[in-house]
């Protein structure tokens, strides 16, 4: 009972539990978006159909082969340079197959450069072996790879070529056969038995496929996959949109395979030869080296023996030394003579005749005769007279020449100087450097003896692996030849129509889950049956005139299906409140729109129709706008001026247009709407109509934005909440239990308001009335009395 209980409040507060499913809801979702769901149902069936429609079928073409490798090294006795990678794994060829080396070759066999293709209104196709003609290029652009040339046929001798460029078109006028060159491309076009007038209303186009490309293109269709270990047999397919393409690539790419394998089936001892041969290269190149050093070693030092050079240089850094001290020595004594001769102390000169060359010698002896006879013509002559100072003039020239010849000489002895002292340094620092250069060439010797050693190995380890190599025989067979295909791999109808099939199931389920999921309002009766516990009073129908001004339709259309709904609703009230006379009936809902004001109206007016007095109370302090329902304007005066007893009832009181019937406006806005109803002033003005008005009607504010609504339905004998299909929240239902279960509430009834056709069953109808026919003597309707009056316990 525990259990039972906590599941009808999780009904009645409008929550249901994360794990169930509000099978209601759910049928009043799918009943309002079938319409949805049949739409997504067409989209996803159209889309495969146009797919299969516009996708160019996929064939495929395949082969069986199966793998052997026997290796005859071992007779040899080279048994140690067998295959480390057992050379007949299937993996180790499929990877083989799958390589870029292996599909440049296939690349280089089979001539699949230019690819020709007509233009198709939305599918292209390619030409292979049955193009009209032929393209051979030269291209001088790298950009006119994977380009598009356009080809127009013209006739048998001419066509258009045309191609973009540079964003421009650019169009040429070419003959069959005659090569065109411009600064992009040279281009010869010829003819092909496949070539007819037929196909001169066809467009068409070629592309010069780059290396890459290609690689790319043999890469993403072609599949080798093993199809039994134990027997070394793989399969080698390959997809294209055409199946001759296909067949002819697969063809290719076996035999191929069984021409090219005998060389990859020995690439480890290949690779361990070229390892080999790339060694001996660098040591070739070592022990060049080597002997290079050793050739300028002997060259630069004259000799391999460095102890005889070590005495050899000490001997001539001697020697050096000797000379270097005689040139001082002859710099000191010409530099003495050059002294003498300028400051003219000619007798205190002593030429020392080892150090000065000869053509001084001559020049000094020349100087010393003049000299000599300067000094003779000084006793005969004086100083003034002609003779003497022409001699003297000589004497000063040849002085000249000489100090000139003295310095010229001195500066030649400091440059051998030079020489000598350069000369030495060089002599100490090869002195220094002697005994590391020789241990250097002993190392030298050491590394070249070590390096021809290496060498002679590599040559008899390379002889070995040749062998090797030329031991290993390949015996490959193909099982079964490629063939034609016959029917596409892609599209698969069948997996197609299913997929879709599935695919529309899935949306529809998607659509229907998210539509219910975020469907969060009333949408029928069945619903407020399941989260409230407050009765239904009945539906009042959707009526599309509502919404063009016309509020009272008891009155103006009375044989209306609303107006019969009205009339239902009346005869309920009665079952909720019976025996009571000078009934009080509040008239509430949750928020603003939901027709509470459009029922007030009605509801009074229909209970006038049955000779009750009846008058409308419009409690909406905050907004009243029941006298512009009935196309009045605002006096003044009201409930609001009542309850301050400025006005009096009879003074208030404001007659309509039909008879019994009878409201009272809210008068002046209040500050304090809520405060008015607790004064006390408002029972007994409740208290003064009963004794004039057979029923009163509360139209008061929604509960959901104030307060004034539940204080006013304390004095009211049925609380009517009004809720609106398509329009009122699920949990607006909430608010109603809270009036049951927090201020405890009785006679408490609901009315769905504009409830379209297709909600209309069980207690309202949305259908034109019958004139012909009482609604009451329908049986269905009176079952459905009987079931109100069940739940009602009348």
């Amino acid at each position: 009972m525990k259990q039972n209980g906590q599941v009808g409040q999780n009904q009645i507060s409008g929550q249901y539990p994360a794990d169930s499913i509000d099978w209601i809801k759910l049928r009043s979702v799918i009943r309002r978006n079938w319409i949805g769901v049949f739409i997504i149902l067409i989209i996803t069936n159209s889309a495969g159909w146009v797919y299969l429609r516009y996708k160019k079928p996929i064939f495929e073409s395949s082969s069986e082969l199966k793998l052997d490798i026997k290796s005859e090294a071992s007779s040899l006795g080279l048994t140690r340079f067998s295959d480390p990678y057992n050379i007949d794994n299937l993996s180790g060829e499929i990877e083989l197959i799958n390589s870029r080396l292996f599909f440049n070759k296939v690349i280089e066999t089979i001539d699949i450069d230019v690819q020709y293709f007509t233009h198709g209104k939305i599918l292209n196709d390619e030409k292979y072996k049955h193009t009209p003609f032929i393209v051979d290029y030269e291209l001088k652009n790298n950009d006119f790879y994977d380009r598009p040339i356009n080809i127009d046929l013209l006739n048998e001798k001419k066509l258009e070529l045309s191609y973009v460029w540079g964003g421009k078109k650019y169009s040429e006028l070419i003959t069959f056969g005659q090569p065109f060159e411009n600064e992009h491309f040279r281009f010869t076009i010829t003819t092909t038995p496949n070539f007819s007038n037929e196909l001169l209303d066809e467009q068409f186009y070629f592309i010069i496929n780059s290396h890459e490309s290609l690689i790319a293109y043999l890469e993403n269709n072609i599949t080798v996959e093993p199809l039994n270990l134990t027997a070394h047999t793989i399969r080698i397919s390959f997809r294209d949109y055409n199946k001759h393409k296909a067949h002819d690539l697969v063809n290719a790419i076996d035999t191929l395979y069984l021409e090219y394998t005998h060389l990859q089936k020995n690439q480890a001892n290949e690779n361990k030869i070229d390892y080999l041969n790339q060694q001996m290269k660098e040591t070739e190149k070592i022990l060049e080296e080597f002997e290079d050093y050793f050739e300028n070693f002997t060259i630069d030092n004259k000799t391999v023996n460095l102890d005889q050079d070590v005495k050899k240089t000490l001997n001539y850094m001697i020697q050096i030394d000797s000379q270097r001290f005689e040139l001082r020595a002859r710099i000191s004594h010409i530099e003495g003579i050059s002294e003498k001769i300028i400051i003219e102390d000619l007798e205190n000169i002593n030429i020392k005749r080892q150090y000065v060359p000869d053509y001084i010698l001559k020049d000094f002896e020349l100087f010393d005769k003049l000299y000599f006879e300067q000094k003779q013509l000084a006793l005969a002559y004086k100083e003034n007279t002609f003779a003497f100072e022409r001699k003297l003039q000589e004497l000063d020239i040849v002085r000249g020449n000489l100090v000139t010849d003295l310095n010229q000489y001195k500066l030649n002895l400091y440059e051998s100087l030079t020489a000598l002292n350069k000369k030495k340094n060089e002599l100490e620092s090869n002195l220094l450097d002697l005994p590391s250069k020789g241990t250097e060439y002993n190392k030298a010797k050491r590394y070249y003896a070590l390096y021809e050693e290496m060498y002679l190995s590599l040559m008899q380890s390379k002889n070995e692996f040749e062998l090797a190599r030329a031991g290993t025989v390949p015996d490959f067979k193909i099982l079964a030849p490629a063939t034609i295909p016959i029917n596409p791999i892609s599209p698969i109808k069948m997996l197609v129509y299913g997929i879709t099939i599935i695919s529309g199931l899935i949306f529809c389920f998607l659509f229907i889950g998210i539509s219910y999921l975020v469907s969060d309002k009333i949408t029928g009766i069945s619903e407020i049956e399941n989260l409230s516990k407050a009765p239904v009073l009945g539906t009042l129908p959707f009526e599309g005139s509502v919404s063009k001004g016309v509020q009272l339709f008891v009155n103006d259309k009375p044989k209306s299906a609303i107006s019969e709904a009205f009339r239902a609703i009346r005869t309920n009230i009665e079952f909720m409140v019976p025996g009571i006379k000078n009934k009080v009936i509040s008239v509430s809902s949750t928020i603003s729109g939901e027709g509470k004001t459009f029922v007030t109206l009605n509801l009074g007016g229909v209970i006038a129709m049955s000779r009750l007095n009846v008058v409308i109370l419009d409690l909406d302090l905050r907004k009243p706008k029941i006298h512009q329902n009935f196309g009045d304007k605002d006096t003044g005066k009201g409930v609001s001026t009542i309850l301050i007893k400025k006005h009096t009832l009879q003074e208030c009181i404001s007659p309509t247009g039909l008879e019994n019937l009878n409201y009272i406006p809210a008068g002046p806005i209040p500050p304090n709407p809520s405060e008015l109803l607790l004064n006390g002033a408002f029972d007994k003005m409740i208290n003064n109509l009963k004794e004039t008005f057979d029923v009163i009607i509360l139209d008061t504010p929604p509960i959901g934005l104030v307060t004034d609504a539940i204080m006013a339905m304390k004095t009211a004998d049925l609380k009517i909440f009004i809720l609106r299909a398509d329009y009122s929240l699920r949990s607006y239902l909430q608010a109603v239990n809270r009036l049951v279960d927090v201020n405890k509430f009785k006679n408490i009834g609901l009315i769905l308001n504009g409830l379209k056709s297709r909600h209309n069953h069980g207690y309202g109808y949305g259908y034109s009335y019958d004139y012909g026919s009482s609604y009451y003597e329908n049986p269905s309707n009176r079952s459905w009395i009987k079931t109100v009056r069940r739940k009602l316990g009348v």
